[in-house]
């Protein structure tokens, strides 16, 4: 059915889960966080980590740390904390 026709409870309903999916999105991914609060963002867009700009490594990084549960040991460099 198309999104016109819905009665206005299943349209909500549809609008808050693609909202959720955004809110999701931008917790999981640092850098569609970031496209999201600044779309003129200057940076590499590189697929190939052996050539990510400044800012695909950090947000990489903030991603790997992000998605580790509390409590976990994280492993920077050859230290553990």
């Amino acid at each position: 059915m198309e999104s016109k026709n819905l009665p206005t409870d299943q349209l909500r309903d549809r609008v808050e889960k693609a909202w959720l999916q955004h809110i999701k999105l931008c917790q999981d991914n640092f850098l569609y966080f970031v496209k999201e609060v600044w779309p003129d963002i200057v940076m590499k867009q590189e697929t190939d980590p052996d050539n990510w700009g400044h800012h695909q490594i950090m947000a990489h990084e903030f991603t790997k740390i992000a998605s580790q549960k509390k409590g976990a040991h994280y492993q920077y460099a050859s230290t553990t904390y």
